[in-house]
């Protein structure tokens, strides 16, 4: 899944629809991985606005892949969510 990027409009954090259908997909794979797995949902943004706004962003981007998989039966405890700003 790490070479697979989701790539929001600017400023934004809704998943495109191509986007939920790989996710859906994903999922299937993830649920039937040991319940020890851990997965990082992390999100990022380009270098535009403050480091705080983008910050959040990233938080809400990655905010919103993690609750796509868990709409899509992933178990919460497997996955870890972090924002990365623009880094």
């Amino acid at each position: 899944m790490n070479l697979y990027i989701i790539n929001f409009d600017v400023n934004k954090f809704n998943i495109k629809p191509n986007d939920l259908k790989f996710l859906e997909k994903a999922s299937g794979y993830m649920k039937k991985l040991p319940p020890n797995v851990k997965i990082e949902v992390g999100g990022h943004t380009d270098s535009d606005g403050n480091d705080a706004a983008n910050q959040k962003l990233s938080e809400n981007r990655a905010n919103a892949v993690r609750q796509a998989l868990l709409g899509f039966g992933v178990r919460a405890e497997m996955l870890e969510m972090r924002g990365y700003g623009e880094s």
